[in-house]
This record gives structure tokens, C-alpha cells and sequence, in this order.
């Protein structure tokens, strides 16, 4: 079967993606209902801290911080200090590239 179709105007070797394994990634990272939230909610208000959204979930300080740390480290969020706290917003770019992934399927 031709899968080239499938990949669009630049197959994957072309680019040297293994565009399957970075989907996987990075839907292993929204696996879970807390961190779609989490991503809607931070979209949403365009920033926050964990803090903020421990209370919002009702939930653990340590357990929102460590959705928010899978989140991080698939790119999906950004991490940056304002008036001496640390904020998480949402990275567009990756979300963006994450959106043309699925379209691909």
C-alpha cells in the first residue's frame, strides 16, 4: 500500500521526523483528561501558576505540578517568571505542530 499520500507534500524522510513517534509523544502527553484542562484552562486565561491551578482542580499542589512538568517537557507549555512567580503558558507553535500531526491521520 502507498502511505505517501498520507504524509502530505513533505514525506517524513524528507524531513528526518519520525513524524508517528512525535504524535505518540505527544499524545501520551494529553493521555490524561487533567492535562487537556490543564491546556484548555491556560490557554484560556493565557497564563498561570500551579498554584492558581491547584485551586481551580481542587487538587494537590505536587499533583497539578507534576501534569504540568509532562505538559513541559512534551513542549506543549512554556515556563516563565513574572513578578516573582513562575507562570505556565502555552506553547502556540508546538500546539500548533501538534494539530497539523493529527491532521495527518
Amino acid at each position: 500500500m502507498d502511505t505517501a499520500r498520507f504524509r502530505g507534500a513533505v514525506s517524513q524522510e524528507a524531513v528526518g521526523v519520525d513524524l508517528e513517534g512525535e504524535l505518540g509523544e505527544l499524545c501520551k502527553a494529553l493521555g490524561h483528561p487533567v492535562r487537556i484542562r490543564l491546556i484548555g484552562i491556560i490557554q484560556e486565561v493565557g497564563a498561570c501558576a500551579s498554584g492558581e491551578l491547584a485551586e481551580e482542580f481542587e487538587l494537590a499542589h505536587s499533583t497539578v505540578s507534576e501534569h504540568l512538568r509532562i505538559l513541559k517537557e512534551a513542549g506543549l507549555l512554556e515556563i516563565f517568571t513574572s513578578m516573582g512567580k513562575r507562570q505556565y503558558r502555552v506553547n502556540q507553535p508546538r500546539l500548533t505542530y501538534l494539530k497539523s500531526l493529527v491532521t495527518v491521520l
